[in-house]
């Protein structure tokens, strides 16, 4: 699920976290959305994003993408960080985008 309100890379709840083997390396502070402070902890963690393939339905992987995962919550979110380092907008309105950053005049 994308988060607009996250402005982090990617949150996992720590039983998704665990077996992927990512090395923990801090902690973090952050503010949920009813404004109740938590602590959570910091891991980095890399992903690799299949683009659909327009012809063959096979997928192709794009760029390899890093961030800081923080380690909370109860099921996964992506954040605004993460949509930054694919260079894509994300467009919120009656209807929901995702366009190349390429694509934004100006």
């Amino acid at each position: 699920m994308i988060d607009a309100g996250f402005t982090g890379f990617l949150m996992l709840p720590i039983a998704q976290a665990f077996p992927l083997g990512l090395a923990l390396y801090g902690t973090g502070d952050y503010v949920l959305a009813d404004g109740s402070p938590i602590s959570c902890f910091l891991a980095e963690g890399t992903a690799e994003i299949r683009a659909p393939s327009q012809s063959s339905g096979e997928s192709s992987i794009m760029e390899p993408v890093t961030g800081v995962v923080v380690l909370g919550g109860d099921g996964a979110l992506l954040g605004m960080e993460f949509i930054r380092s694919l260079k894509k907008w994300l467009f919120v309105g009656s209807a929901v985008m995702l366009a190349d950053e390429t694509a934004i005049p100006g």
